[in-house]
């Protein structure tokens, strides 16, 4: 029986080992990515705005050489309208996929059979539980949340602002 009791308790020791550092290492992965964004936070802040303005003025240029019928200039702006999408999309979805993997390892911890665990594992899970509500997200210039919505903005707002500049050439 007591040999039964130890193997249960190394198990206890080993969980309670696992989810401390499951814990440290998620902290470390957070704080990181913060970091990361917070050094370069004003240059993606500028890049994001140059690259509505470049989107638009491309798309203005693509459908100029439309009625020209210039293979080379139409070639030209539609590589920098690809590049700015990339940059865009690339910067988004890191975003994205941060602020996703933060509510993967809430619903995760939200879904353990915690009655089950001893009560210093239940009391590490409560602890994640209250971690969890606050969502991470990575902010670009300390305004806007990167992610899927923002490239939709930055899309449509490119797309209006081409529109402006054709309605008024015409």
């Amino acid at each position: 029986m007591t040999n039964v009791k130890s193997v249960k308790l190394k198990d206890e020791i080993i969980i309670h080992k696992e989810i401390i550092l499951a814990i440290d290492i998620h902290r470390k992965a957070i704080k990181f990515s913060q970091y990361m964004f917070s050094n370069f936070q004003g240059s993606h802040f500028w890049l994001l705005i140059v690259g509505v303005v470049c989107l638009s003025l491309n798309l203005y240029g693509i459908s100029e050489t439309m009625l020209t019928n210039d293979v080379e200039q139409f070639i030209t702006h539609f590589v920098f309208i690809s590049a700015t999408f990339v940059y865009f999309f690339i910067a988004n979805y890191i975003g994205q996929k941060v602020t996703n993997h933060n509510e993967h390892v809430f619903f995760t911890v939200y879904n353990v059979r915690w009655y089950v665990a001893s009560l210093h594992v239940q009391k590490l899970i409560l602890f994640l539980l209250q971690r969890g509500t606050k969502t991470v997200y990575l902010y670009l210039g300390g305004i806007f949340m990167l992610s899927f919505e923002l490239l939709a903005t930055l899309m449509k707002a490119s797309i209006s602002y081409f529109t402006v500049v054709y309605s008024t050439q015409k």
